[in-house]
């Protein structure tokens, strides 16, 4: 800007057109700088569009309507100031962004492990299953002995139900 607009002077950045495309801006970023970049460098730059690739919700939540761009399709969801977990649900499809991958695979067998507890219909052997594949998950993933120790409690009671 400087080299080709010397003229401006101490205008320069308010007054220089241009487009500057930036790929990955969040990349470097803390999340705190994320949500405030956009807003400083078009305060900074007035006449500059900026074209910016990013996979961050932080980013996305700072923008205003109409400056978000997806390329998977029309954006039909409001995106400017949501909750950082909306903004990973519904726009960027993130399943349940509150719990990591391992925690979430883990509340899922816990679940199928559960209704089939409850169930009357329940086979011993698709009960063994669930209880295996939870048992693989917690062992793999709990910190939380009493946790081990309540399911494989509660697999016993069934079981005793069902044989008899």
């Amino acid at each position: 800007m400087c080299i080709l607009n010397p003229y401006l002077k101490e205008n320069i950045l308010s007054k220089t057109p241009g487009v500057v495309v930036i790929d990955e801006l969040d990349l470097s970023l803390h999340p705190s700088w994320q949500r405030r970049i956009i807003r400083t460098l078009t305060s900074i730059f007035p006449k500059v569009q900026f074209i910016c690739a990013s996979h961050s919700p932080f980013f996305i939540q700072a923008l205003e309507d109409g400056q978000l761009i997806s390329l998977d399709g029309e954006i039909e969801e409001e995106y400017s100031g949501q909750s950082i977990e909306d903004i990973a649900e519904t726009i960027m499809g993130v399943r349940n962004p509150k719990y990591s991958e391992k925690k979430q695979k883990m509340y899922d067998a816990a679940k199928a492990y559960f209704e089939a507890l409850n169930a009357d219909d329940v086979s011993l052997e698709r009960l063994m299953e669930l209880k295996e594949e939870l048992d693989f998950l917690t062992a793999e993933y709990s910190d939380n002995p009493a946790y081990s120790a309540l399911m494989y409690q509660k697999y016993l009671e069934k079981k005793v139900e069902m044989v008899g």
